[in-house]
């Protein structure tokens, strides 16, 4: 896991492991992504901006969302969107409305049977057809996985499942962090750490010749610390 000494100047930057991270980032998946990736760094190295967390959260999270359209992996088109089940129960409940006695103040009057039982029917149909069209997150984000790192189809289902709650929580912590969630600044920046892992093991698989190279960026980095 990347790690930098706390009080460190420019810490998070000046590791090489992550400007490595950052252009396997750009060679295997998109520039953008990258820039994302590298923007959420930088700005965690700029204490003077006390919503820096906040926007290394938000990076994070549009980086995991962007990943399915910059592997251009293929979309499933829904049929239906949430859109269209909200103008169809509009539609339909006027109507309803529309026959004297049904509708008093807002309410329905009489038992729930004939028009109303026939609208709640088709309106349960509707939203499970929603459901049933649109891609889960995490179905999608198994295929992500899956691309950028194809040994991990050859594990068993059970385990494909755990990885991906693994950066699906990611995606949940980054999501209310977005949303100024109180946390304490050093879970922050061990859940940074935790997608930085998980994307790198994705990216480089831990294979001698990438340790090799990345300990020889270290070394590199020391030397030039030291003159």
């Amino acid at each position: 896991m990347l790690d930098s000494p706390p009080g460190t100047p420019g810490r998070w930057q000046s590791d090489p492991r992550r400007k490595f991270l950052r252009d396997e980032l750009a060679s295997k998946t998109a520039t953008e992504l990258a820039d994302m990736y590298w923007e959420a760094i930088r700005v965690l190295d700029d204490g003077s901006n006390p919503e820096r967390l906040p926007i290394c959260a938000f990076l994070l999270r549009e980086l995991q969302i962007g990943l399915p359209t910059y592997l251009n992996l293929p979309q499933p088109k829904p049929r239906r969107t949430a859109g269209s089940v909200i103008d169809w129960v509009e539609l339909e409940w006027n109507r309803l409305a529309a026959k004297p006695g049904r509708i008093v103040d807002g309410r329905w009057t009489g038992p729930l049977d004939g028009p109303i039982a026939s609208f709640l029917r088709a309106l349960g149909e509707r939203i499970d057809q929603y459901r049933s069209d649109n891609p889960r997150w995490r179905a999608e984000q198994r295929r992500v996985l899956r691309t950028l790192d194809p040994s991990l189809g050859t594990i068993p289902d059970e385990v494909q499942t755990d990885v991906v709650k693994t950066w699906d929580g990611l995606r949940d912590f980054f999501n209310t962090w977005t949303h100024h969630s109180a946390v304490e600044d050093t879970d922050f920046e061990e859940k940074v750490r935790a997608f930085e892992s998980f994307l790198g093991d994705r990216l480089v698989p831990q294979t001698f010749a990438k340790r090799d190279q990345i300990a020889a960026m270290v070394r590199e980095a020391e030397g030039h610390a030291l003159n």
